[in-house]
């Protein structure tokens, strides 16, 4: 009986111990995908009996507005059959600075060739959409994929593909 019972506290004992260590030993590594960071706070630190004086340390931090790529995108792209032609509508979203204007927009097959080009003008603000339709006045097979490629004055591109329906 006084074994049995000497086996399970061991056996307890051992069973808190693997525990423990495995908490342990997880709590001391860093989160998955990021790097363990720590802070320490120093004080400064005086070894004579002085006055004492107060020191005053002060940061700043500059962020300035630099666009990576284009401000210009398309939204979403809406073909439609207008009496057996093609007419595409498409709403754009600009994230740039200021105003700019919607200057050109063209629909070509994934090969390059040019199915229509409209000269716009357009306004479109920092942080808005804009809607654009463009007649192209084509044929076309149901199902086929095109490409809209739209430029704005600031020489900014946007290009998104759809099928036609």
């Amino acid at each position: 009986m006084a074994a049995s019972r000497a086996l399970a506290v061991l056996l307890i004992t051992v069973f808190l111990i693997a525990t423990f260590s495995a908490l342990a030993y997880y709590a001391s590594q860093a989160p998955s995908g990021r790097q363990r960071t720590t802070t320490t706070l120093t004080r400064p630190t005086s070894t004579t009996p002085a006055p004492r004086t107060t020191t005053t340390t002060t940061s700043s931090t500059t962020t300035s507005y630099t666009p990576v790529g284009s401000n210009l995108s398309i939204v979403s792209v809406s073909p439609e059959d207008v009496n057996g032609e093609l007419k595409v509508s498409a709403i754009l979203f600009y994230d740039g600075p200021g105003e700019v204007n919607i200057t050109y927009a063209q629909v070509t097959w994934p090969n390059g060739t040019v199915a229509c080009s409209q000269r716009l003008s357009v306004p479109i603000r920092h942080y808005s959409n804009a809607i654009i339709d463009i007649n192209c006045g084509v044929r076309y097979v149901a199902g086929d994929v095109m490409v809209l490629t739209v430029s704005d004055s600031a020489n900014e591109n946007a290009t998104a593909s759809f099928r036609l329906p």
